[in-house]
């Protein structure tokens, strides 16, 4: 067999395959079987998969009434698919009760090659050579495995794998690099779009810290508040003691610079004016010092403000997890638009908010929870969830 050009199979982003002239897929609208199988072989080009065993990869749930028929003809349409790279060759072979990749048909893959980045950075000691390679890693690191095709467990799974060994590469490389005080390559790693995805408390922590090391107070700071604000908003919890440690060093060295009235007037004011116009939203440690300010307040003017919980209910017990985070998605939209701008309110775990209502008694603020209600009652995407308040004098 004379030697083939090597075909290029990009499965990062949705399955491409190339080899310089020719380009699959050449529609828009295709089978996403024929994707499914093609890639299937390509990726276990080096293992035995029997055809029963393929059948269950393709067909998870048993929805094809003849599945070996269906298998053949979907090879049948794959074949015909890789005939536009190779007229003389059948990309895919069969042997006995089994169909598998041709191995003289030559294929890099770019899920193969980010795990050998993986690989190649583990293995380095350099924190410059780990550096360079990592970046490169991240790079091509831009995308999840099939994403199109993401509802079978097998492609799940690989992508769990792929996420592991990247993360695991870039700590690692963060941390040779922390060791040799490389604090602005520690930055330009965790900057990167594609890093930035990842979103991983332990890329957080040094990439604060990298902040702190680099003087690079205010951005650290802004950092800080983002990651504080993203943990509440979608887990409703806190960030872990050793990133409020690393925020206290922040915090610790500003103190230390002395500022007039006006400077200080200026880093307590909104960056966005948008904000003004809205019910202030806050994470948890900022409600909690407010309440507590409320609290003092009633004690010594007898005016007392009023401490609310919403909580989204799914009373069918059926939701998915991405419905109810939708929901509750809705719920802060309709509390920043409905409320007063002098009420506050935070999120306090995945299916609650706690608020702090500017009103003297309960029924002035039970009015204008009610008509919050209404308005989520409105927006709602789901009948079967419901909004339930819980109201009391804060004393």
């Amino acid at each position: 067999m004379k030697k083939r050009v090597k075909l290029k199979v990009k499965l990062l982003g949705g399955l491409k395959i190339f080899n310089g002239k020719v380009e699959f897929p050449y529609e828009k609208k295709r089978s996403s079987q024929v994707d499914l199988l093609i890639a299937f072989l390509i990726i276990n080009r080096n293992k035995s998969v029997t055809n029963l065993q393929l059948i269950d990869y393709l067909w998870p749930s048993g929805n094809s009434n003849k599945p070996e028929g269906a298998l053949r003809n979907l090879v049948y349409r794959a074949r015909k698919e890789m005939k536009h790279f190779f007229e003389d060759v059948d990309c895919i072979k069969s042997k006995g009760h089994r169909y598998f990749w041709n191995l003289e048909v030559d294929c890099n893959v770019d899920y193969e090659d980010i795990l050998k980045l993986c690989n190649k950075v583990e293995k380095k000691n350099d924190p410059y050579q780990k550096y360079e390679i990592c970046l490169d890693l991240i790079t091509k690191y831009n995308s999840e495995i099939l994403p199109e095709l993401n509802y079978n467990e097998w492609i799940v799974e690989m992508n769990n794998s792929l996420s592991r060994n990247c993360l695991e590469a870039i700590l690692n490389t963060l941390l040779v690099l922390a060791n040799h005080n490389k604090y602005e390559e520690i930055l330009k790693i965790c900057n990167h779009q594609n890093c930035l995805k990842l979103k991983d408390l332990r890329i957080y922590q040094i990439q604060l810290y990298a902040y702190y090391k680099t003087n690079k107070i205010d951005l650290g700071l802004s950092f800080y508040h983002k990651v504080v604000d993203y943990y509440y908003s979608k887990y409703g919890i806190e960030v872990s003691h050793k990133l409020k440690k690393i925020y206290k060093m922040l915090i610790d060295t500003t103190s230390s610079i002395q500022i007039d009235v006006e400077e200080l007037e200026k880093s307590l004011v909104s960056d966005n004016n948008d904000d003004d116009e809205n019910t202030f939203y806050c994470d948890f440690d900022v409600f909690k010092n407010i309440y507590q300010i409320n609290a003092r307040s009633a004690k010594c003017s007898m005016k007392a403000r009023i401490l609310a919980l919403l909580t989204v209910v799914d009373t069918s017990n059926s939701l998915d997890e991405k419905s109810i985070n939708n929901e509750v998605d809705i719920l802060k939209d309709v509390i920043s638009n409905s409320l007063r701008k002098n009420d506050v309110f935070s999120k306090f775990n995945m299916t609650q908010y706690s608020l702090i209502l500017a009103s003297s008694d309960l029924e002035g603020a039970q009015i204008a929870i009610d008509k919050t209600i209404s308005r989520y009652n409105e927006r709602k995407k789901h009948d079967e969830v419901i909004l339930i308040s819980d109201l009391k004098k804060i004393r």
